[in-house]
């Protein structure tokens, strides 16, 4: 998919601006980037399903993300969008009556116990 965008944003800027052609051809590069994020939201919509079903209790660890951005990673956990995912976690959490917890690094020893998984997001 990463090949399909990039040849996709060459033939935008290939294109002479303020044409007809242009503004197509940017239409068709915009659903391109709805694909890529339906699909993202799909996977993360399926595994929290998959992680509720298989688990009693769900600890997420609260990690800073924002300093992540520093690391070589950066690109790969935006595209993976662990926001989205935590927020949509949540959202499960709730509806399915579960109870939500945080936790910090330091607490991690409490939750090492059969039926049990920690997110580090």
């Amino acid at each position: 998919m990463k090949k399909k965008l990039k040849s996709a944003q060459r033939k935008v800027s290939r294109r002479k601006k303020g044409s007809k052609s242009r503004k197509k051809t940017i239409k068709q590069l915009a659903k391109k980037y709805i694909k890529v994020a339906d699909t993202r939201k799909y996977l993360q919509y399926k595994t929290v399903s998959q992680l509720l079903y298989k688990y009693d209790i769900i600890a997420v660890e609260k990690l800073n993300i924002k300093a992540m951005d520093k690391l070589k990673l950066a690109k790969s956990l935006h595209n993976a969008g662990w926001g989205q995912f935590n927020q949509i976690l949540k959202s499960k959490v709730v509806s399915l009556g579960y109870i939500e917890r945080k936790i910090y690094s330091t607490h991690l020893n409490i939750y090492k116990f059969e039926g049990t998984i920690i997110l580090h997001l």
